[in-house]
C-alpha cells in the first residue's frame, strides 16, 4: 500500500509541473508575440491586424496542443483514479487480513481460555483428592481411635471389672432398669464421657469438611455408625438429649440423620423419638 501511495504522488507531482511548464511556455510565447507586433509596428493597429493573420495556423497550432493538453490531462487523471482504485482495493484487502488475523486470534484466546478452565478443573480435581485423602487419614484414625476408647470402657460389677462391650451392656442394662424414673433432658454418662465426647468430635470433623457434599459427609456419618453396637447407638441417643450432647451432638444428629435405623422398639419409651427432629431419622438434602 505504501508503494502505491508513492507512485500516485509522483505522478501527481509529474502532472503537475508538466502543467506548469505547458503554462509557462505558452506565457513565454504569448508575451514574446505581443512584443514583436509592439516592436515591428508601433502604434499601427491595421498592420498589426494584417501580421496577426498571418500566423492564424499558428493559433489554431497553440489551441490544438491546449486540447491535447487537456486530453493528457484527463489521461493522467484516469492513470490517478485507477491508482486510486488500487489503493482503496489494497486497503481492502489489508483489512480483510487484519478482520482474519483478529478472528484468529479471537480463536485462539478461546482455545486458551478453554484449556486455562480445563487446567483450573484438573487442578480443583486434584486438590480435592489431596484434601479428600487427608480428610479420610484424619477421618479413619480417630475412627480407630474410637474402637480403642470403646474397648477401654470400664464398668465396675460386683465381682470385677469389665471393658469394651461387656461394659457396655451393663451400663446400658443399669441405665434401661432407672429410666422409668430418670429425667432424660438431665442425664450424666459419668463412664461415657470420653467415649461420647469423641464421638461427638468426629462428627463435627465431618461436618465442618467444607468441600464435601451434604449427601457425601451423610455417608461418612453412615460408615461411622456401622461401626456401632445397638449399645452404642442407644447409650449415644440418650447423651444427645443431655446438656452435655445437646451442646455437643444433636443438631449434627439431626442433620446427617444418626439414627436413621431406629424405631420405637429401639428406645426405651417411644416419646423419647420425639425429642428429636425428624432430620436425625431420615436424611434431608
Amino acid at each position: 500500500m505504501s508503494k502505491n501511495n508513492e507512485k500516485t504522488g509522483k505522478g501527481w507531482i509529474n502532472t503537475k509541473k508538466w502543467n506548469t511548464w505547458v503554462f509557462i511556455i505558452v506565457l513565454v510565447l504569448y508575451l514574446g508575440y505581443f512584443s514583436v507586433m509592439c516592436w515591428l509596428f508601433p502604434g499601427n493597429l491595421e498592420k498589426r491586424g494584417q501580421f496577426g493573420d498571418m500566423f492564424g495556423a499558428l493559433g489554431a497550432l497553440f489551441s490544438g496542443l491546449a486540447f491535447a493538453g487537456l486530453i493528457i490531462t484527463i489521461m493522467q487523471q484516469r492513470e490517478d483514479l485507477k491508482n486510486q482504485r488500487d489503493e482503496i482495493n489494497l486497503q481492502r484487502e489489508d483489512l480483510e487480513a487484519q478482520t482474519e488475523a483478529l478472528r484468529l486470534q479471537k480463536e485462539e484466546i478461546a482455545q486458551t481460555n478453554e484449556e486455562l478452565k480445563s487446567q483450573r478443573k484438573e487442578m480443583e480435581e486434584q486438590n480435592k483428592t489431596i484434601m479428600l485423602q487427608r480428610f479420610e487419614n484424619t477421618f479413619f484414625n480417630m475412627l480407630n481411635l474410637q474402637m480403642n476408647i470403646f474397648e477401654k470402657v470400664r464398668y465396675q460389677t460386683t465381682g470385677n471389672v469389665v471393658c469394651g462391650e461387656e461394659a457396655f451392656r451393663h451400663i446400658f442394662s443399669q441405665f434401661r432398669a432407672k429410666i422409668p424414673n430418670l429425667n432424660v433432658s438431665n442425664i450424666y454418662f459419668g463412664e461415657l464421657d470420653h467415649y461420647n465426647r469423641h464421638l461427638a468430635q468426629i462428627l463435627k470433623l465431618i461436618d465442618q469438611t467444607d468441600f464435601l457434599s451434604k449427601a457425601e459427609k451423610y455417608n461418612y456419618v453412615g460408615l461411622l455408625t456401622s461401626h456401632m453396637s445397638y449399645y452404642e447407638l442407644t447409650m449415644f441417643f440418650y447423651y444427645c438429649i443431655s446438656p452435655d450432647g445437646r451442646k455437643r451432638a444433636k443438631e449434627l444428629v439431626e442433620k446427617y440423620a444418626l439414627f436413621r435405623d431406629f424405631g420405637e422398639n429401639t428406645v426405651f419409651d417411644p416419646k423419647h423419638l420425639l425429642l428429636f427432629e425428624d432430620g436425625a431419622y431420615v436424611f434431608k438434602e
